[in-house]
């Protein structure tokens, strides 16, 4: 099985073509941008179990009353019950059973809403944090395995957010598994293909200093707006990385743009 994985995936490098065959924005902006992902990340003997995007903002010198961020929250929720089908130009009001937590302190309004499903679930919060420059921040995660209502709710969340022009970041990652132990090789070899599929060139890399078992490969694609500089002016934006699981005798693979922003 593991020589045909990595006979597999050797054929893969050679066939991959590294051409640029869409432009920064039409990604960001694309409705079914985690389904083309997706599909450049398919590879023999991985599967994926989990799918997770954060889109965030800042606002500067924003003050903004308790009023005017619950009729925010309550636009948001609304455009994520949109459902696949809806137009941009659906007028339709569409019910939603997210849930809505209101804290109000000295300093700052935040009201925090979700919804979950058995396949997905998405987490919005709008902060107004109240001190010198009162300023908005703005957070949304969705996660789940439900690649085409994931695709729904970000292309909402990003319109919803554009409406109130948000500048806004977004991470994206891929969490999958791989039965057995996986050598220095073959994480190398897996990495390399999914480098190859979204035209990016290797930075840097990662090991843990205790148990060795948790490695990760970075890389920069000129397809992912944002990105951290390392290394002085080193841009990096993507990240493959592997950790085994002794107990379950399995190795978690994460793929993320531009960082896995939890505990691996």
């Amino acid at each position: 099985m593991r020589k045909k994985v990595i006979a597999i995936i050797l054929s893969t490098l050679v066939i991959l073509s590294a051409s640029y065959l869409f432009a920064l924005e039409v990604y960001d902006t694309m409705p079914n941008k985690l389904e083309k992902f997706q599909a450049k990340l398919l590879l023999e003997g991985i599967t994926y179990d989990e799918i997770g995007v954060q889109l965030t903002g800042i606002q500067y010198d924003m003050p903004e009353t308790i009023d005017t961020l619950t009729k925010m929250n309550e636009e948001m929720n609304v455009a994520l019950a949109h459902e696949e089908g809806c137009s941009k130009l659906c007028q339709i009001s569409h019910a939603h059973l997210a849930n809505t937590n209101i804290i109000q302190g000295n300093q700052f309004i935040e009201i925090d809403s979700n919804q979950n499903n058995e396949t997905w679930e998405y987490a919005f919060s709008l902060k107004n944090q109240k001190d010198i420059h009162d300023n908005m921040f703005y957070s949304l995660n969705m996660t789940g395995k439900d690649i085409q209502k994931l695709d729904t709710l970000r292309a909402r969340g990003r319109e919803q957010l554009e409406d109130w022009n948000v500048e806004i970041s977004e991470s994206i990652y891929f969490k999958g598994m791989i039965e057995g132990p996986v050598s220095k090789e073959e994480e190398w070899q897996i990495a390399s293909v999914f480098f190859n599929q979204f035209n990016a060139e290797s930075t840097n890399y990662y090991e843990d200093d205790l148990m060795a078992s948790t490695c990760v490969y970075y890389a920069h694609t000129p397809w992912i707006k944002e990105y951290v500089k390392e290394n002085g002016n080193e841009r990096t934006n993507m990240q493959v990385g592997f950790k085994y699981n002794d107990e379950l005798n399995q190795t978690e693979i994460i793929i993320a743009f531009p960082f896995y922003n939890m505990p691996f």
